[in-house]
């Protein structure tokens, strides 16, 4: 499964600086990947876990711009995916 997390939801006419975008995954959900574009570029991206949170750090994002998360995850045969 993919998702994507775009930040900010709507552009804005400011820079944004020292953007962190954090998310929480279902119990059901393994983390597989992250990727991130910017401007149509692709800037370097770790993902730090800590249980089934996730966290990037996006730096700066330009005024009238979004950064787009790419998040794959899988479901893990576990007791929450009734699987």
């Amino acid at each position: 499964m993919t998702y994507q997390i775009t930040v900010p939801g709507t552009p804005m006419n400011t820079e944004l600086g020292n953007v962190v975008v954090s998310d929480t995954l279902h119990a059901a959900l393994g983390y597989v990947s992250a990727t991130a574009t910017l401007n149509v570029s692709a800037p370097p991206l770790t993902t730090p876990q800590s249980g089934q949170t996730l966290t990037w750090a996006l730096g700066t994002i330009p005024a009238g711009q979004q950064a787009v998360i790419a998040l794959t995850t899988r479901v893990d045969n576990n007791t929450s995916a009734n699987a």
